[in-house]
Formats: C-alpha cells, structure tokens, sequence
C-alpha cells in the first residue's frame, strides 16, 4: 500500500542512488530499483526491470533482466573521432 493517507512506516519504501556509466542505453519504459549501478557500456532492452547491477559493455534485457549478449565498443572510437573534428 502507498499513498497520501498511508503512514510512511507502513510504505517500506526504499530509497538510494541509481549510477548510470558512460556510454550506456536504457531502452523506455525501464524501471531501475534504487541503488543499482548500470556499468559502462551497458544496454537495457526497453520495459525491463533492473534490481541488480550489471557488468561493462554487456545487453540486457526481460523482467527482470537477463544477460542477452556481449556488446562491441565501437562506440568509443565513435566518440574520439566526433570529438577530435574540432
């Protein structure tokens, strides 16, 4: 139960930061429990529910969330070379 009338001792509500990495996706629609780290690189497929941190440069996706598969990291050398244009 949750709401206006319903006492915070009641709630079990838990509060705590959420660490996003760099480079990392989050498909819409995801939910991501409190104190969970999404490692750098990481992919959360969309509607997905995050209660456990992940690993860098992996895909993850489903309710709640399962190792898909390895993702390349092309997308740092993406980054220096738009960076480097200047």
């Amino acid at each position: 139960m949750i709401g206006p009338m319903v006492s915070d001792k009641y709630t079990n509500v838990e509060f705590g930061k959420i660490e996003i990495g760099k480079f990392a996706q989050i498909g819409a629609g995801t939910v991501i429990l409190p104190k969970v780290i999404i490692a750098e690189g990481s992919v959360i497929g969309a509607m997905s529910l995050v209660k456990k941190n992940t690993e860098k440069w992996k895909i993850y996706g489903g309710t709640p969330i399962k190792f898909l598969k390895n993702r390349e990291m092309k997308i740092i050398e993406l980054s220096k070379m738009v960076l480097s244009e200047d």
